[in-house]
């Protein structure tokens, strides 16, 4: 009787840590018709951001040979305006942009660059061909590496440390005290792995609300979700589906990893995650979701898009969801969700 009770705990133990976590269960569950705008072909990118600043809906592809930064269409009527931005080292141009994580200000937008720090740049003056970086902030040596980087406010600077850092999963620089904590301990999924392994286990896309006060972040390889405060408490985790076999060979090279959320937003209300749960082979013949959560962590909605989206915007009220796609370049996407979520 003894033995068969540990046989019965060991099996409910491993059924327990073999779960499906897909059984996160979405109050709403919708397909989503798009319109579409048609533009110039500019669309294109590999690294890309789409993003709504004031007057303007700025469209980020991040390096490309022969071109620029970023594209600009009116807002709202997303009329094609122009592209603007250089590539290089010089006072006005951009060396290592990561566009991924560039945010809207009052002026235009910031994001971080590799070399010059986080940037804060005045849209007008981008345009008009003005010097246009009007605040920069540096960071120490260390940092120069930082990934999935997000200013919080005007003191506090959090991202993702680089690999030889990476003791802990996030990194927090406090520009006015000059000071650098790491935080944010590994789930324990892996076992016998290092710091570096688990690093890019659980590599991931990050947004902050707009307050200032959080920070949550959706993993790439993982399904999983986390909330920490600006302070780095971690205020909330959902773990859904751990890829257990990550570090297997003989899964990677026979079924090749899953890659979960791609790109994430957020509003007052809400986070946004964009989830392909596919092969990046599938991706271009996949029609991912966009999750919705709220800020404490439980799920709202789950939208399952028309197109294969490559990167998507939100607007402040929660009204449309703005997207680009993986294979065409010529046009934007327009899903109208406010209907739906005040249902």
């Amino acid at each position: 009787m003894i033995v068969y009770k540990i046989i019965v705990c060991l099996l409910v133990a491993f059924i327990a840590k073999q779960k499906d976590y897909n059984s996160v269960r979405f109050p709403i569950d919708a397909e989503l018709n798009h319109s579409i705008i048609e533009t110039e072909p500019v669309l294109i990118g590999k690294s890309t951001r789409l993003l709504i600043s004031g007057d303007y809906l700025v469209f980020f592809r991040g390096k490309a040979e022969n071109m620029n930064l970023c594209s600009f269409f009116d807002y709202p009527s997303l009329n094609y305006i122009g592209d603007y931005g250089n590539f290089g080292r010089g006072p006005n141009e951009f060396p290592y942009p990561d566009v991924q994580n560039a945010v809207a200000t009052d002026s235009g937008f910031a994001l971080f660059d590799m070399i010059k720090g986080f940037v804060f740049i005045n849209v007008h003056n981008l345009i008009n061909g003005c010097d246009f970086i009007y605040r920069q902030i540096r960071t120490p040596g260390e940092l120069y590496m930082l990934n999935d980087a997000h200013i919080i406010n005007d003191s506090v600077i959090i991202g993702m440390p680089y690999m030889g850092n990476a003791e802990n999963m996030y990194v927090i620089y406090n520009t006015h005290r000059v000071n650098i904590n790491y935080f944010g301990e590994y789930p324990d999924i892996f076992g016998n792995k290092s710091s570096n392994e688990l690093w890019a286990a659980f590599w991931r896309h990050s947004t902050v609300k707009p307050d200032g006060t959080a920070i949550a972040s959706f993993f790439d390889s993982q399904k999983l979700l986390r909330i920490y405060s600006s302070a780095g408490k971690l205020l909330k985790e959902v773990m859904m589906k751990p890829q257990r076999d990550y570090f297997s060979d003989k899964y990677r090279n026979r079924e090749g990893l899953t890659h979960y959320y791609k790109v994430v937003n957020s509003t007052d209300k809400y986070l946004y995650a964009l989830c392909y749960n596919a092969k990046l082979k599938n991706f271009l013949e996949t029609h991912p979701v966009i999750e919705v959560w709220d800020w404490n962590g439980k799920p709202v909605a789950r939208f399952r898009m028309g197109n294969s989206v490559l990167t998507f915007e939100v607007t402040p009220d929660d009204d449309k969801i703005f997207c680009i796609d993986n294979q065409t370049s010529n046009k934007i996407y327009v899903y109208n969700i406010g209907d739906i979520l005040r249902q």
